[in-house]
């Protein structure tokens, strides 16, 4: 009746490109973040030693920048990805209800209990979460996992 082909995700392989990318800038960002705390707490112990407390007020602005950066990237995808999944719920939807009227309307069904419509709406629901949450999520996780073994290195 109704499969998962390229129509269906062409629509939206730009916003999912997006969201990729807004997995690497925060695993970019985690990188940072540790490096940045290290910075930090080497700084810390040179000026406890009687170094200038200068690169503590440096390093420390760069943790914050860090963190802000952080936010606004994961709130930016956060934003794509309801918009996202929003616009590809309803577009799943309307497809799949065209296909039923039109099964309705050409004689081939004459009769459905109202299960169909339930299905449609949880096998929706389940399809876009995979496409748009579940697999930028996985891929994000799986190069943040890559960028910490090569910090590690």
């Amino acid at each position: 009746m109704f499969c998962l082909d390229n129509r269906t995700v062409r629509p939206y392989s730009l916003s999912l490109a997006v969201m990729i990318f807004c997995h690497v800038l925060l695993a970019g960002c985690a990188i940072c973040f540790v490096y940045t705390c290290k910075k930090l707490v080497d700084s810390a112990v040179a000026a406890f030693s009687g170094a200038s407390p200068e690169s503590i007020i440096k390093w420390l602005l760069v943790l914050v920048g860090v963190v802000l950066m952080r936010i606004a990237v994961n709130a930016f995808r956060t934003y794509i990805q309801t918009k996202t999944e929003i616009k590809m719920k309803n577009s799943l939807r309307r497809r799949l209800f065209d296909i039923m009227l039109r099964m309705q309307s050409d004689g081939s069904r004459k009769h459905h209990s109202g299960d169909i419509i339930n299905r449609i709406q949880e096998d929706v629901r389940v399809v876009s979460s995979a496409l748009v949450s579940s697999l930028p999520n996985f891929i994000g996780t799986c190069l943040q996992f890559a960028a910490a073994a090569a910090f590690l290195i």
